[in-house]
Parts: structure tokens; C-alpha cells; sequence
């Protein structure tokens, strides 16, 4: 199937772009920035809760961390922020094809793009149905805990709708997704692995729902290759979490 936007196809080798061992080995410093802030952010939150509380213990503190709608916001906007400042900078550092050529930052079509969203939509749909009929929840009880206890619901909704989608599409359909295509692997096995790696960072679901997530990430991948514009999956991973997000403020007002 042929690209559907306008744009060349830089499937071949460029001179200064990262190799797929490089670009997986950066995308691994990507993700280890991310993680770090992130367990930066716990210690300072857990060290300040605990101090407030003399009666709270630190492991009790941690599991009631995990799912504080507070917390999760603040992480997700910092720790996402510097995951996405680092990718930027080292798809910068090459010399080659231009950043915005590297990482696919190019509108496409609207009419592309409202193709591609009505496809994010009835896979949601298609999703909460396989999750009915075996026999799970369409949304999580971890998700409504975050959604109880956001405190200032417009910074959980900005890190949801917004930081996520930016920086894990950039860091995983634009830059590992490049890097890997220009391989032996190709647009599928380049979709295949981006989207495995993508799966594991959303560890704290049941795996039945990393499995979905997994199959998301094929459907942005798809999005990325036919499309060649990092807009279109970023579209539509932020409508797949903003339908997430509707179901849980649904549950949650019931």
C-alpha cells in the first residue's frame, strides 16, 4: 500500500542518521531518563508524605503512591518532559536528514487524518468489546483510583491527553520507528518492536490489556508508515487515552 501523504519515502540509508543498534541503545537512554525522573518524583513525594504523617510507614506510602491521581499527573508532565527534551536533542545531534524529516513532523491530509481517527475509534470499541466478553473490566480499577485522587484534574488531563501522546509517540513511532525501518526489519518489523516497547512501559495493567495496548501501538505504527507524519498517531493515540479518560469520568460521576 502506497503512502497516502505527500512526502518522500527515506526508507534508504542517510548519511549521519542513527543505525537501528544506536537508536535502540538511545531509545533505552530515552526510557532510563523517564524511569529516573520518575523515581526521583516518588522519593521527593514519599519523603514528603511520610513527614507529614508520623504514622504512615514508607512501604504503605509507596502502594498508595502508585495509584495518586496527583502524583501520576506531576510525574507524567516532568518525567514525560524530559524523555521528549532528550529524544529531541539526540535526533538533533545527527547530521543527515532535518529533524522534521527524521521524526516524520509533518501535517498530513485532513482528510487522512479523520480516516485514521474513526479507525482509533472503532478500535476502542472493538477493544471494550473483546474485554467484556472475556471477562474484564473496559477500564481498570487502577485508572479510576488516579482519577479520584487527581486533585487538579486539569494537570491529569494535560499529562494524559497532551505530554503522553507527544512524548511516546515521538520517542517510540518517531524516533526508534525510523531508526529501525531503515534496517532489515522494515515498516513491519520496525512497527512489530516499537510497539512491544511501547507495551512494556504500561506494566501496571492486567496483561490482557497490555496486549491490547500492544495492538494499539500496531494501529499507530500502520498510521506512521502509510501516512509518513508523526501527527496522524499522535492524533490518535491522544483520542484512544481521550476515550479512556471519558469512560473513567463516566464510572467515576455514576
Amino acid at each position: 500500500m502506497a503512502p497516502e501523504t505527500i512526502g518522500e519515502d527515506t526508507r534508504t540509508e542517510e548519511k549521519g542518521s542513527w543505525g537501528p543498534w544506536a537508536t535502540i541503545a538511545f531509545t533505552c537512554l530515552i526510557v532510563a531518563v523517564f524511569v529516573v525522573a520518575q523515581t526521583v518524583l516518588a522519593l521527593v513525594f514519599l519523603i514528603v508524605g511520610v513527614g507529614r504523617s508520623a504514622n504512615t510507614s514508607i512501604s504503605a506510602a509507596a502502594v498508595a503512591l502508585q495509584a495518586d491521581g496527583f502524583f501520576v499527573a506531576v510525574a507524567s508532565v516532568l518525567a514525560g518532559s524530559a524523555a521528549l527534551g532528550i529524544a529531541i536533542l539526540i535526533a538533533w545531534l545527527r547530521k543527515g536528514p532535518s529533524l522534521r524529516d527524521y521524526l516524520a513532523i509533518r501535517p498530513g491530509a485532513l482528510k487522512t487524518l479523520l480516516r485514521w481517527l474513526v479507525y482509533t475509534v472503532i478500535f476502542a470499541a472493538a477493544s471494550d468489546g473483546l474485554s467484556y466478553l472475556a471477562g474484564y473490566p473496559a477500564v481498570p480499577d487502577w485508572m479510576l483510583d488516579v482519577y479520584a485522587s487527581a486533585r487538579f484534574l486539569p494537570l491529569l488531563l494535560f499529562a494524559l491527553l497532551v505530554v503522553a501522546p507527544v512524548w511516546e509517540e515521538v520517542v517510540f513511532r518517531g524516533f526508534l520507528f525510523e531508526g529501525l525501518r531503515r534496517s532489515r526489519l522494515g515498516d513491519i518489523g520496525a512497527a512489530v518492536l516499537a510497539s512491544l516497547c511501547w507495551a512494556s512501559l504500561h506494566m501496571q495493567y492486567e496483561w490482557f490489556l497490555v496486549g491490547q495496548i500492544f495492538v494499539a501501538g500496531l494501529l499507530f505504527a500502520a498510521a506512521r508508515s502509510l501516512t509518513r507524519s508523526l501527527v496522524v498517531p499522535i492524533a490518535m493515540h491522544a483520542l484512544f487515552s481521550g476515550i479512556a479518560t471519558l469512560q473513567v469520568a463516566l464510572l467515576s460521576w455514576k
